[in-house]
């Protein structure tokens, strides 16, 4: 169809953007997936630990959706700082987010999983933060 409306060849033609599958990515693409302002933040040792602790949250979580695929998002109440952190941390598998008021004038983390996302244990942001952390020593 393009072709016949003599857009097929066209230099500026649109080209359909390829999105790549969290699977094909390296760590490192993975975290420059994440805000400059965020990754900067997540750069700092000490919030690896809560690193850790969101990513066994996820990945006990994603085992659970797997079991039940109506059980695709999880609603967190942490404060605004862990917020911004998870938000991040959450860019990096490509999970959807958002912050959403509660009726008790407070601010939670909706977290929605994607039918196959996965936390990669080849790729976890704790281990790669940490190699960061090393390789910069």
């Amino acid at each position: 169809m393009m072709e016949q409306l003599g857009l097929g060849d066209h230099p500026t033609a649109a080209k359909p953007k390829v999105v790549k599958s969290v699977c094909d990515l390296s760590a490192n693409e993975m975290f420059q997936r994440i805000t400059p302002r965020v990754r900067t933040l997540l750069k700092r040792s000490m919030h690896i630990e809560f690193v850790r602790r969101l990513e066994e949250r996820l990945d006990d979580e994603l085992q659970v959706a797997r079991l039940d695929p109506a059980d695709l998002e999880i609603t967190l109440e942490i404060d605004a700082f862990h917020r911004l952190l998870a938000h991040g941390i959450c860019q990096y598998y490509g999970f959807e987010t958002f912050s959403q008021d509660t009726d008790d004038d407070n601010r939670v983390l909706v977290i929605r999983f994607a039918e196959g996302c996965d936390v990669p244990e080849d790729r976890l942001l704790s281990k790669y933060l940490l190699s960061i952390e090393a390789s910069s020593a």
